[in-house]
């Protein structure tokens, strides 16, 4: 294969074999494929899209680039939180160390930021000597002798996402809603249960419920192919809309919120 074999294919508007992502992703991380090749090739995804099992095939090579935690067999209960992003993406800072404080552990992989949105990696990178590049096994100490941990992408957990992230953030590519889902749903870290936010304020990278539930549709097949006979429990968790003090009334947040209790008891 060649990448610009795969670069005129999506830019043609064609569905990409599950070899051909697997290869695609494989090379760019381990450095045969130079970053301007993968910026052509996020370029034609973000005009062209993938259809669901192509998106599936691409969080998966994504999960797979690394090594894969599955951090429930150390410690339980234990979760993760992810969400599409907005301007402040302060609610981690917040929500992990309540959650750690009832009891329930956090194991998540976090961002930085992308575009004019916030990254969580950044505000912890500003405390002094506050390291986020964690191997395997200091993810594992970290988070069983604290029951919480904050890291990101490393050379060891996720580095395709890494490399990816970085790349979409300088190319105009941020708002695919194929490669927001397969980043979203990629972390191998191996949780119980997953909360989802989805943002729909002024400043969000996706604006519209729509947009969420293309989010959702796209990436929850993979997140079950990946996690398949583990026992994990994934749903939207907070839908925040502009001027509306009521999202903690969605019905997908009152789940979680059952969810976590259930955890709890």
């Amino acid at each position: 294969m060649q990448a610009v074999e795969l670069i005129r294919k999506k830019r043609d508007g064609n569905a990409l074999t599950t070899a051909e992502i697997n290869w695609l992703v494989e090379q760019y991380t381990q450095d045969h494929i130079p970053d301007y090749q993968m910026s052509a090739w996020l370029m034609a995804v973000y005009w062209r899209g993938m259809d669901a099992r192509e998106t599936s095939d691409l969080t998966l090579a994504m999960a797979h680039s690394g090594e894969e935690l599955y951090v429930r067999d150390s410690i339980s209960p234990v979760v993760d939180k992810h969400s599409t992003g907005g301007v402040g993406d302060k609610v981690t800072l917040a929500l992990a160390p309540l959650v750690a404080a009832c009891g329930v552990a956090v194991g998540k992989m976090t961002g930085r930021g992308l575009g004019h949105t916030g990254g969580t990696l950044d505000k912890l990178e500003s405390i002094q000597g506050f390291r986020t590049a964690l191997s395997r096994e200091e993810f594992m100490r970290v988070l069983t002798e604290h029951s919480i941990v904050l890291a990101g992408q490393s050379d060891d957990l996720a580095p395709a996402d890494g490399k990816m992230y970085a790349l979409r953030d300088v190319t105009g590519t941020i708002e695919s809603i194929p490669l927001i889902a397969a980043s979203i749903f990629a972390p191998p870290t191996g949780c119980q249960g997953w909360l989802w936010r989805f943002h729909e304020d002024v400043g969000a990278c996706t604006r519209t419920g729509t947009d969420h539930g293309e989010h959702w549709a796209a990436g929850r097949p993979a997140h079950r192919r990946s996690h398949h006979g583990h026992g994990s429990t994934t749903r939207p968790c907070h839908r925040q809309c502009p001027g509306d003090d009521r999202s903690h009334r969605h019905p997908a947040w009152r789940g979680t919120t059952r969810r976590l209790g259930t955890l709890l008891s």
